[in-house]
């Protein structure tokens, strides 16, 4: 017999397992955490929103579980907005539900329900309250971080270079037999800036100390730090961009008047393979004037170190005249690089001093030849490099074919915490009408 009025009977039915099935539910449940609290600690800082931001767009970052609100794997940008509004009201943040252990359900109560007494009517039902839904309180949306950065700057890490002479050395291909010459003890130091969204940074590298070479036994070339700083290279966080590096010198491709010709022609040869310019110092190099200042005319180092104007293009007494010596750089050659490739330009000051000069070797004393602050391009890719019509007699250095080197990538993460070890760098330079001719420098640098 159906009860009149029943609402009061089927509403407390309702209640009731609506109130055992939520007994059962915070039976279950564990605890929760903010969304973006990645330790757990009950508050998400700065700090963490950044890691989430960084997440949610790819860039490396620490791991954080609880960034995480729906268990997909990934961060998404509603997440990333959850991570803020934790931030701002830790109180009335997003929340993340952490399950207990499986078996600690507690089962629901038995239900019996009890017959009303015949004839005995039920009070009419007075109606169930109205439920006034409150408004919520309007939600001001917060701009999101730019993702810009994983850590901050990278910074400046020391690169002590070490191990075999096959990790670290300088090999001097020229017309004269010379052994590589070992660098271990040397020291190099490593700028990055801060990674940016698409997981690049700037780089820089420089020359902190370096042994003195002695070459052939005829003079000391004084490799030293310089405060002058070379156009800045990139470690590539994410992988990706082509970082290998091709050098092609050429002595003698045609006459010139002055550094300036010289550099429009070296210009338009490069440009011919795809490669740019590249001088030690000066990318126009016409024999007869001076590297640096006013590039005075010439015809000998000793005028141009007197005039503190670097030194002489080409060997001293002119004797091959006003020809244009030019050097061509690709530092973008090859396949796309993996995670943590660098490049950079190795940034040094260049001298020459006698032997057996003053009788003690690099300490500035009797320098006779002032080359200057001087770039070499290095990169943790692949390095290959050659010098054609050598001498100005039709040959190479090295002879046949360039010369071919691997380095070793970066981990972003290590180097921004200092550690360098395997870090490997290659590349190298040219140097025209030397002491003993025409040089291809060939440059390893690992990190011990």
């Amino acid at each position: 017999m159906r009860r009149p009025n029943g609402w009061p009977f089927a509403l407390s039915h309702v209640t009731l397992v609506l109130l055992g099935a939520h007994v059962v539910g915070l039976a279950s449940v564990a605890g929760a955490v903010c969304v973006g609290d990645c330790n757990g600690d009950g508050k998400v800082t700065i700090a963490e929103v950044q890691r989430c931001v960084n997440l949610g767009n790819g860039i490396p970052s620490a791991a954080c579980a609880n960034a995480d609100q729906n268990l997909d794997l990934q961060v998404d940008q509603m997440e990333i907005e959850a991570c803020i509004q934790s931030f701002l009201d830790t109180a009335n943040c997003p929340m993340i539900f952490t399950p207990a252990p499986t078996g600690t359900r507690t089962p629901l109560p038995s239900q019996t329900n009890t017959p009303l007494p015949t004839g005995t009517r039920t009070p009419t039902a007075t109606g169930v309250p109205t439920n006034t839904n409150t408004p919520l309180p309007t939600s001001t949306s917060t701009p999101l971080p730019t993702a810009t950065s994983t850590m901050g700057p990278i910074g400046t890490h020391r690169c002590n270079l070490g191990g075999t002479i096959a990790d670290s050395f300088i090999t001097l291909h020229a017309a004269l037999p010379l052994a590589p010459f070992a660098t271990a003890g040397a020291a190099v130091d490593l700028s990055c800036g801060t990674i940016g969204a698409n997981g690049k940074a700037p780089c820089n590298c420089s020359v902190q100390s370096f042994p003195p070479l002695l070459i052939s036994g005829i003079f000391w070339a004084c490799v030293k730090p310089t405060t002058a700083t070379c156009p800045a290279g990139e470690v590539d966080c994410n992988g990706g961009n082509a970082m290998g590096l091709s050098v092609e010198a050429h002595r003698n491709i045609g006459t010139c008047t002055g550094n300036a010709d010289c550099l429009t022609q070296c210009t338009t040869l490069c440009a011919a393979s795809g490669k740019v310019p590249f001088g030690v110092p000066s990318a126009g190099q016409c024999e007869g004037f001076c590297t640096l200042g006013t590039q005075s005319a010439c015809t000998t180092d000793a005028q141009c170190l007197a005039l503190d104007e670097g030194s002489c293009n080409g060997p001293d007494g002119l004797g091959f005249g006003h020809v244009c010596d030019c050097t061509c750089v690709n530092d973008s050659a090859g396949p796309a690089g993996v995670v943590g490739e660098l490049s950079c330009q190795l940034a040094f000051n260049l001298t020459v001093e006698p032997n057996p000069g003053n009788g003690q070797a690099c300490d500035g004393g009797d320098v006779s030849i002032r080359v200057g602050d001087t770039c070499a391009p290095m990169t943790t890719a692949a390095a290959s490099g050659i010098i054609m019509n050598a001498n100005n007699a039709g040959g190479t250095f090295p002879a046949g074919a360039p010369f071919s080197a691997s380095g070793a990538p970066a981990n972003c993460t290590a180097l921004t915490a200092s550690t360098t070890t395997g870090l490997k760098l290659v590349g190298g330079t040219a140097f025209y009408a030397s002491t003993i001719g025409d040089i291809l420098a060939q440059i390893s640098a690992k990190c011990n």
